[in-house]
């Protein structure tokens, strides 16, 4: 199973905690591992000044949580509507998890019932698209789905293709985007 993720240590150990723990280990470090994915790609947009990009993404600032800084890459056309929507249900289900000891995957609650419902990155899907190219997919196939645990992990992993996909296709540090042709270029000499 492949993941688009940094080269970071910590990020490893991160999946390592998401595919080993419990449902609640799942949403919540899951949930902190797509948020740092989107204060990244936030960063890699802005200037490149690590003082000002830190003290808008911290906690307290301007774009401290999560559905800010969502809705500022939608904003951006980082990503379409239906990758917004099931971001900010991945983050719902993360909070429902944080603040209700009886959450789980299969809580009839009507707040996980809609979260839930709201995660359909995979619909009609049958492997996981490209990391880079949007116009291609991987040669890895898309898990079967049986659980909104299932669902959730496939969303999450989906959510970080579609910010690694958004990082690789512009300038660093700004909003000019490659062309498909640059982006292949690119790749090539790397």
């Amino acid at each position: 199973m492949t993941w688009a993720v940094f080269d970071d240590p910590r990020h490893g150990n991160a999946i390592r905690k998401i595919l080993s723990g419990s449902d609640r280990i799942v949403a919540i470090v899951g949930g902190a591992f797509l948020e740092e994915t989107l204060a990244l790609t936030l960063s890699q947009r802005f200037r490149n000044d690590k003082s000002a990009n830190r003290k808008l993404t911290r906690p307290n600032g301007a774009l401290g949580n999560a559905a800010s800084k969502i809705d500022l890459l939608y904003l951006l056309k980082a990503f379409e509507e239906q990758e917004r929507d099931a971001m900010l249900a991945i983050f719902e289900i993360r909070n429902l998890f944080a603040h209700d000891i009886k959450a789980s995957f299969d809580w009839k609650d009507e707040r996980m019932i809609q979260a839930l419902a709201s995660l359909g990155l995979h619909a009609g899907l049958t492997h996981y698209p490209h990391h880079i190219y949007k116009s291609k997919r991987s040669k890895e196939p898309l898990e079967n789905i049986k659980s909104g645990r299932d669902k959730f992990l496939t969303n999450l992993r989906l959510s970080l293709i579609t910010l690694m996909r958004d990082r690789c296709s512009h300038r660093l540090w700004s909003n000019a985007p490659l062309s498909e042709r640059e982006l292949r270029k690119q790749m090539k000499n790397s």
